[in-house]
């Protein structure tokens, strides 16, 4: 178990995502007037969920359940939590935009966007340090015209030296990198990831070394979210950069044509509203978005901040998609109210066109402003309350200021503030905060602390400067690949209808599936097929009778169907589809699993155990791609096993394991239970396999069968319609 709360998480997330140099949220509250920048805490979410490091991790903050928690402010010593749930899943897509294939740009996975043909520089070898038990490692450098990257790890922190909560002695001092010349340089962007070990890595961006510059100095003062002191500190990692390998990809970038951008020489042009979509890149796996967004004449003269909840992504038949923001590239903006997003989609054999949808965003305003006083007196006691359960009204709204805390440093606010309102900012009349904190629920419940060098006392009027509210909407943008029409069919897979039966009132339909993949065993219908007409009217289709079926097709094989369509009233042409398919492969795919190294054992104490795999992938899946991203010990009745999730092709929505090495039978009459399914909301694709016989490690699996999802069509017109 991670001995980071979610609290951590999110903070340093919050950190880690936000450009140092932009403010993204000016004063989102009177406690962020003294923002102090540092780096810090969970999730590389240009990444989301994710968010992580490609085959290292799946990192917190891409993860739904996260992000559910809506903890909005976090310490006044940290960039608000806000702005990263926010930024980083700001997503958005565009159609109809005209595509250019630029000369100039490439994508290089693990270090973002850069100018093709510029030189680069690698680090010449991960370098290790271990200090109390304690590893730092710097893993990669990779050096460009545009940017440093360094990607580095944390390993083997104890509990004792870990900050809780508002630990004023926390380190937030960022590592930095020191030039042969005395010059300092400070990450202007970065992000972090935690498993289940609780090893972090670290990903950080900084502005670009000179090429004269091969040597560097990687200064760590002090591990992240230890207290000063209490553990090794100011690590010192010499790093040496040698030329790139020939062989390293950058992938070419599609720029997008866009309006032109305010300028003094066009003063009335205003920033594109709503979506925008500026770069595409398409990747081994599918294709990388870059963009903007943005809206104006919001209410109260609001500023757009990101999106309140998590939006969805549907293909054509309304199907839902995984997906996350890239996690190599950073996103920064100097406009006010616009929004940079990125987005990653895997897989490209989809039903396209691509729906994103959003419903809420949350904006920020200073205009909606109230005042409350209440008597703190002269000598104040720690803890000590004062009930003030009064409301304000705001606009259309009202929250209720319900109590203030005495903290000794300060004071702490308890306020309700129902929808749309999600989160306030305080000030103390003439006085200078030098900290603070703030948080909010789902259930209106907001939490604001103000701290001071020298609190004030006697009567104090607090003033509410900023307000953070929701406001709903329905946006909606489709997107498909320039290229792409209806796209080829996956493994040459198609649906044919062979001939047909006229009945007394209707059709007798007699159709198979075919493929053209060698690879492919057999192919077989997953779920009834649907009948439309040429209005898209559903019309009915029965599955005949077995008896009826072998007169039909007497060498049936499970390719082949027949379906009475008990109709001859229908707008012709009539459209067969099929949504789903069975599909075995010729030759087994193994999948091996090793919790030893975990100290997994099989016993009641494992049970509910669940354990990160780095994103394993399942080598040999023709044209799709599955990575096992966690393996959990479950048990049912007397049987036992293993639940694996796989962040899955979105055609895979089924994937059947078989045991194969490391099942003892010992009775020779073992019972299994096998079972897979596509997780609701998430699009993790989750596969099961429960036993009763012996296990031991390593296991191993073979997936022989799967199940994909698509959009299998063909038209039927009868003779008397043609």
């Amino acid at each position: 178990m991670s001995p980071f709360s979610p609290r951590d998480l999110l903070d340093f997330a919050a950190r880690q995502e936000v450009n140092e140099e932009i403010d993204l949220c000016p004063r989102i509250s009177a406690a962020l007037q003294t923002l102090t920048p540092s780096p810090d805490s969970a999730p590389p979410l240009s990444q989301l969920p994710a968010v992580s490091v490609e085959d290292k991790k799946e990192t917190i903050i891409s993860k739904p359940s996260i992000l559910e928690r809506s903890m909005w402010m976090q310490t006044l010593r940290a960039k608000p939590v806000l702005i990263a749930l926010i930024l980083i899943f700001a997503l958005a897509m565009l159609s109809g935009a005209a595509y250019a294939l630029s000369r100039s740009l490439g994508y290089l996975p693990g270090v973002g966007i850069i100018e093709q043909g510029s030189p680069i520089r690698v680090l010449a070898e991960p370098i290790s340090q271990t200090q109390q038990g304690i590893t730092l490692t710097v893993q990669e450098a990779t050096l460009t015209a545009e940017r440093t990257v360094i990607v580095y790890t944390q390993h083997g922190v104890p509990r004792e030296p870990l900050a809780q909560g508002e630990d004023l002695s926390a380190c937030h001092q960022s590592p930095q990198l020191r030039l042969p010349n005395g010059d300092t340089l400070t990450f202007t962007a970065g992000r972090g990831g935690i498993d289940m070990q609780g090893r972090w890595e670290f990903r950080l961006t900084y502005p670009p070394l000179p090429v004269t510059v091969n040597e560097a100095e990687f200064f760590v003062p002090c591990l992240h979210n230890t207290r000063r002191g209490k553990a090794p500190e100011n690590w010192v990692f010499p790093l040496r950069f040698v030329p790139a390998p020939p062989d390293l990809t950058v992938l070419p970038v599609q720029e997008i044509s866009t309006p032109v951008e305010p300028s003094e020489n066009n003063p009335t042009t205003s920033p594109t509203e709503g979506w925008r979509i500026q770069k595409v890149i398409e990747t081994e796996e599918g294709y990388l978005l870059v963009g903007s967004f943005h809206l104006s004449n919001l209410p109260y003269r609001g500023m757009a901040l990101g999106f309140s909840e998590w939006p969805s992504l549907t293909d054509a038949q309304d199907n839902p998609l995984p997906f996350r923001p890239a996690k190599d590239i950073d996103l920064t903006s100097s406009t006010p109210g616009e929004i940079p997003w990125s987005l990653e989609i895997q897989g490209k054999q989809l039903a396209w066109p691509l729906t994103l949808q959003a419903r809420s965003v949350d904006v920020e305003t200073s205009d909606l402003t109230a005042e409350f006083t209440f008597d703190a007196g002269t000598d104040p006691a720690v803890g000590q309350e004062w009930a003030i359960q009064r409301a304000l009204p705001l606009g259309d709204w009202q929250i209720v200021v319900q109590k203030v805390r005495f903290t000794g440093t300060g004071y702490d606010f308890e306020i309700y503030a129902p929808e749309p309102l999600r989160h306030v900012g305080l000030e103390i009349m003439n006085a200078e905060a030098s900290g603070g904190y703030g948080e909010a629920d789902d259930q209106g419940n907001v939490r604001v602390g103000l701290e001071y060098k020298t609190p004030p006392l006697g009567q104090i009027t607090v003033r509410i400067t900023r307000v953070i509210y929701r406001h709903t909407g329905d946006w909606q943008i489709q997107w498909m690949p320039p290229e792409n029409g209806a796209g080829e069919s996956l493994f040459g897979i198609q649906l044919v209808l062979e001939k047909t039966v006229e009945s007394k009132d209707g059709y007798y339909l007699i159709g198979r599936l075919r493929w053209d993949d060698d690879r492919i065993q057999s192919v077989s219908p997953a779920t009834e097929l649907l009948a439309t007409d040429a209005q898209g009217k559903r019309l009915e289709l029965e599955l005949v009778s077995f008896d009826l079926f072998n007169q039909l097709v007497p060498n049936f094989t499970e390719a082949d169907w027949v379906y009475h369509l008990t109709t001859k009233s229908f707008e012709a042409p009539l459209t067969l589809h099929l949504e789903k398919i069975n599909l075995m492969l010729r030759t087994p795919i193994p999948l091996g699993i090793d919790l030893r190294p975990d100290g997994f054992a099989f016993d009641e104490t494992q049970v509910g155990s669940s354990y990160e795999m780095r994103t394993k992938p399942a080598v040999g899946l023709p044209d799709l791609y599955a990575r096992l991203i966690r393996v959990s010990y479950t048990r049912q009745g007397e049987l036992h096993g293993f639940e694996l999730l796989f962040e899955a092709d979105p055609n895979l929505s089924g994937l059947t394991l078989q045991p194969a090495e490391g099942f003892i039978d010992l009775n020779g009459e073992s019972r299994l239970l096998i079972e897979s399914y596509l997780e609701n909301g998430s699009g993790w694709l989750v596969s099961r396999l429960l036993t009763d016989r012996q296990m031991t490690m390593p296991l191993t699996f073979t997936v022989l069968d799967f199940q994909l999802r698509g959009d299998w069509s063909v038209e039927f017109q009868p003779l008397q319609n043609k």
